[in-house]
């Protein structure tokens, strides 16, 4: 077997090991190695299991020595190029819908927002750091328990901002391909509830759903609890200001959450029309919003 294996005679060693990087290895004249990976921004040592520089994005993980590979956790996370951290708890259906969704105009300018400076997030790089970064704001992509449903949650970091972190479904619903259901569920919670966190924040450093409506306070179902608020009545408000303006293109939910999944279908090869595609975007616990998916009209609950 010696013959087609990687030590037969005249054939180059296989150098890219752990996680597919480059093994520096004998690369003096002695034969000797300082047996370094590289990971592109900066080399790492597996024999110590740290990098020897510091991670240019340090101060985006404060309570970590800058030096740790993974976030000190490889089991959950990986360590991409050495300077940005992916979830690794994702499935490959989700990684993949997450890549779908960062590839679309409308995803990648949403991501940018809560971007570093030379990021990668799911296969994007970003050339300048967005403007809620600079809030010390971040959105976390992680594997949720739900088989159909997503959510999100925010609280306050030690960055003086939040951290919003969205569990995404098992499979998703609404559309017969799962990537497909995944990116619609990817896009809902990034565009309703990411995007309504990030501006209930900034409004005055609180989360407290200063943001709504009082109508979408008073008409929230009675004997309503505070939770119920929190989980639904960001469906209530975008129910309301959609209906109000439903010609408005520029807004996340639906317009742009709608040309999304328009362009993702399409590189799937799944046939949906538009009507069928808003017909399942609204289809949600806290909906106002019912679109009949062959005419496409819209009407209130």
């Amino acid at each position: 077997m010696s013959g087609i294996s990687a030590k037969a005679e005249s054939t180059l060693s296989n150098k890219y090991k752990y996680n597919g990087k480059e093994e520096q290895k004998q690369e003096f004249s002695d034969g000797s190695g300082l047996e370094w990976l590289d990971y592109g921004a900066r080399m790492y040592d597996n024999q110590i299991g740290r990098f020897f520089t510091q991670d240019r994005f340090s101060e985006k993980y404060n309570p970590m020595t800058p030096y740790q590979y993974a976030g000190n956790n490889p089991i959950l996370f990986v360590d991409i190029k050495g300077d940005s951290i992916g979830v690794g708890n994702l499935s490959a259906e989700q990684t993949k819908a997450m890549e779908q969704f960062a590839k679309t105009k409308q995803g990648k300018n949403f991501l940018a927002q809560y971007a570093k400076k030379s990021q990668t997030v799911f296969g994007v790089t970003f050339d300048k750091q967005g403007k809620y970064d600079k809030q010390g704001i971040n959105v976390n992509y992680a594997s949720g328990t739900g088989t159909t449903g997503s959510n999100t949650e925010s609280k306050e970091n030690t960055q003086g901002g939040i951290d919003i972190n969205i569990s995404l479904a098992k499979e998703g619903f609404g559309f017969s391909d799962k990537t497909l259901n995944l990116v619609k569920s990817i896009t809902h919670e990034s565009f309703i509830h990411a995007d309504m966190d990030t501006k209930d924040w900034l409004d005055d450093k609180k989360l407290n759903n200063s943001n709504l409506s009082e109508w979408t306070k008073k008409n929230l179902p009675d004997g309503s609890l505070y939770s119920y608020l929190k989980k639904h009545g960001q469906h209530y408000e975008i129910s309301r200001t959609f209906f109000l303006n439903q010609n408005n293109t520029t807004a996340l939910w639906p317009s742009q959450a709608l040309q999304v999944l328009k362009t993702v279908s399409a590189n799937l090869g799944v046939k949906v029309t538009d009507n069928q595609i808003k017909s399942s975007m609204w289809n949600f616990t806290g909906s106002l919003i019912v679109v009949d998916p062959q005419t496409g009209k819209v009407s209130w609950k």
